[in-house]
């Protein structure tokens, strides 16, 4: 997550320098409604039930903000309150089998390798 963060304030800092705190939350903000691979779901989505309406939506005339009702949008974040455990359980689902396909990953590109007492290994001289 640092990393990602930090790419994401090196972007927006290319004529802004010195001002990395003005910047931090947007960087903040995008992180946390994107979308992640491993569990399909964004971070705010997984935390509130909902996805985020972004500052655009809300200035510029979308359907989203065209078309919302105040009772409407009540129930429909009540509906997704309630499948919101739903949705945490699927996440940690797609989770477990994402991390089960790194790791098959990672085991097809080790090469095993076996010691025996009396084979030359190389040995650093400080750890000796």
């Amino acid at each position: 997550m640092n990393r990602i963060l930090l790419q994401g304030i090196k972007k927006r800092l290319d004529d802004k320098a010195g001002r990395w705190a003005d910047e931090l939350y947007h960087v903040l903000w995008a992180y946390r409604t994107t979308p992640r691979t491993p569990t399909g779901e964004s971070p705010f989505n997984l935390s509130f039930g909902t996805e985020a309406v972004i500052p655009v939506d809300v200035g510029a005339p979308s359907p989203r903000v065209a078309i919302f009702d105040e009772q409407l949008n009540g129930d429909g974040l009540r509906a997704n309150l309630d499948l919101l455990e739903e949705a945490r359980e699927e996440s940690r689902i797609r989770v477990s089998a994402y991390k089960q396909k790194v790791s098959n990953y990672h085991d097809l590109k080790v090469r095993p390798r076996e010691f025996r007492v009396g084979d030359l290994v190389l040995r650093k001289a400080a750890i000796s």
